[in-house]
């Protein structure tokens, strides 16, 4: 049987862990607010910039599976040729994100309203199997379905209204992230002075 630890020993031991690194939370803060700020008033350079950043990043790991592909001597053929070929294909997408990040921006866009349509198709069809079947809150499964199917076929013809709102998405994500910091960092405050 589990010894019951008393909420007072708890607390004194999460003031001493995190006591010292409650000012990480401040910054973190700022961080994020600066951030979702920025992406409230430009979204649409700053997910290009992403994009950028992405390709950079797929681009140094292929370099990276490349290279690994090459000098690994503990592989065998078919794996190393796999290596190089996906090392290869980073490369080539890294590059392509990395040169064309507008035109990348929009090919993801794409990607995700089709893949958002398949799932609101998928859920509108389960929703449909739950009503037959008594069972749930298929009502609600029905709403948020054809909800999902509309934005999705909304940016599959406007796509830089999708782009512009997954940033503001994230941007609203940010700032979420940032309140609870702040007060994370103040019942770290409170716990840190219950411990003296």
């Amino acid at each position: 049987m589990a010894k019951k630890i008393s909420p007072k020993i708890v607390s004194e031991s999460i003031g001493k862990l995190y006591g010292d690194n409650s000012p990480l939370l401040l910054f973190e803060s700022v961080l994020f607010l600066f951030a979702a700020i920025l992406i409230f008033l430009r979204p649409v350079q700053v997910f290009a910039t992403l994009t950028w950043l992405l390709g950079a990043a797929l681009a140094l790991f292929g370099i990276y599976q490349l290279l690994a592909g090459f000098f690994d001597t503990k592989k065998n053929s078919s794996e190393v040729f796999a290596g190089i070929f996906v090392g290869i294909v980073n490369i080539v997408l890294g590059l392509v994100f990395f040169l064309q990040p507008v035109g990348t921006m929009f090919v993801l866009v794409y990607i995700f309203a089709a893949l958002f349509l398949v799932k609101a198709i998928r859920t509108f069809i389960l929703a449909l199997d739950m009503r037959r079947a008594k069972a749930g809150r298929h009502a609600l499964d029905i709403v948020m379905s054809l909800g999902m199917g509309a934005l999705a076929v909304a940016t599959l013809f406007f796509p830089l209204l999708g782009a512009a709102a997954a940033m503001y998405f994230i941007g609203a994500t940010l700032v979420l992230y940032a309140f609870a910091n702040f007060h994370m960092y103040g019942e770290l405050a409170k716990l840190k002075e219950k411990s003296k």
